[in-house]
């Protein structure tokens, strides 16, 4: 989960509390949103926001102080994107992937997202039209459907080379 090989962890040299907290991070911000936090989309084709070297350098597309204001880069289209997610977990994942790449410690221990995500569980529905999807109730859209809609739109506008 860490990368395509655990050369890529920012703390490549050691394994320890502060890398299973970035673990743990990781693999909720895939369950909570469809992506890894350091994936991301170029609008460029020059190849230097690919996750290894984003991981390596802290580029986290979520959160626009990790790259330079004229990166060209988006969020995947298979993402749901953070937004919708209630500030208390926005505030996790900023911890534990923009404050914990320059000082790990500052990472959310398990304990802190047991707590966070149990708080939030009673805050969250299931969608109308698809009910396997659930959100917070304070969000005025279900952002798996948006992000659903977002996917097979463009995937209509990109051609088949493979034919």
């Amino acid at each position: 989960m860490l990368g395509k090989d655990f050369k890529t962890v920012p703390e490549k040299d050691s394994f320890n509390k502060n890398t299973d907290n970035y673990s743990l991070a990781l693999l909720i911000f895939c369950l909570l949103t469809g992506a890894h936090p350091f994936s991301c989309t170029e609008l460029s084709d020059d190849g230097q926001y690919v996750q290894d070297k984003n991981i390596k350098k802290g580029v986290c597309v979520y959160f626009k102080e990790t790259y330079p204001s004229d990166a060209q880069i988006g969020i995947p289209l298979y993402s749901s994107g953070i937004g919708w997610l209630p500030d208390e977990i926005q505030d996790l994942f900023y911890r534990a992937f923009v404050l914990g790449f320059k000082e790990p410690s500052k990472r959310p221990t398990p304990e802190e997202w047991y707590y966070t995500l149990k708080a939030q569980e009673k805050s969250f529905r299931r969608c109308s039209a698809n009910k396997n999807h659930v959100y917070p109730r304070t969000s005025s859209y279900c952002p798996w459907c948006d992000t659903e809609v977002r996917f097979k739109t463009r995937k209509k506008t990109v051609p088949n080379i493979a034919s």
